[in-house]
């Protein structure tokens, strides 16, 4: 029995928030998890626009789950 091992992906998304729903999409994959880190916080100082209620930025695995 062999076993690849895949490459863990780290991703960052955004969720933005209105009255009445959210809205999340994958801004960009990392190899690592300190990259990610360095655009969340980039994109975390760039001006919010529009009216949306909240905006959030996170860094997760790639279709996994929240760290």
């Amino acid at each position: 029995w062999t076993s690849t091992l895949k490459p863990l992906v780290f991703a960052l998304y955004i969720t933005v928030c209105n009255s009445d729903s959210c809205y999340t999409q994958n801004l960009q994959s990392f190899d690592t998890l300190s990259d990610c880190h360095v655009a969340e916080k980039a994109h975390r100082d760039i001006p919010e626009d529009g009216s949306w209620k909240s905006v959030d930025y996170i860094c997760k695995l790639e279709n996994g789950v929240m760290l």
